[in-house]
């Protein structure tokens, strides 16, 4: 079962990598990036150069920097930190945390703003649909999540575009990942 958690992690992570269409050299920064091992993929895999991790848990900060030791990992909550980063990055990621950092538009807002212009934004998010609004919201309650952040695709898209982001792509991760 370890080893199947740890495929689909790293299958999100990669997943995430594609969706930003992460290249050598890029400037990446990793919201809530755990221990690191999505930093070390992104730069093995992808070739991301410059990598910056947020991450609000001191213990896994410290192992993300020591997994990735030319990485500058911050400690600190996710919506503190990133307003004191520069517009400076050519794609923000967060793999599977997204639903925790709220409010949503302040989220979203900032991350607009450390995007260097043409910078692409990719997170995996819980959004609503018919097949799973009941068992993922029963899941988003056990995780904390509150009921008003969890919306459908065409909200999270309005919620995007208003905070300026202009070409957007949806993809269904249950089946690859899961």
């Amino acid at each position: 079962a370890d080893d199947d958690y740890a495929g689909a992690c790293e299958a999100l992570a990669r997943a995430v990598g594609e969706a930003a269409a992460l290249r050598p050299g890029d400037r990446v920064l990793s919201l809530a990036c755990g221990a690191g091992e999505e930093l070390a993929l992104w730069r093995a895999a992808f070739g991301a150069d410059a990598l910056v991790g947020i991450e609000a848990d001191a213990a896994r900060a410290q192992a993300a920097a020591a997994r990735v030791p030319d990485a500058e990992v911050m400690v600190q909550p996710v919506l503190d930190a990133l307003p004191l980063l520069p517009r400076a990055f050519d794609a923000v990621l967060c793999v599977d945390a997204a639903y925790h950092l709220r409010p949503r538009r302040r989220l979203f807002e900032q991350v607009a703003g450390r995007l260097r212009p043409g910078g692409r934004f990719a997170f995996t998010d819980l959004v609503l649909d018919r097949r799973s609004s009941l068992r993922l919201r029963a899941a988003a309650w056990a995780a904390g999540v509150p009921d008003a952040d969890l919306v459908d695709l065409p909200t999270r898209l309005a919620q995007l575009r208003q905070a300026g982001f202009a070409e957007i792509a949806a993809t269904r991760l249950d089946e690859p990942v899961l």
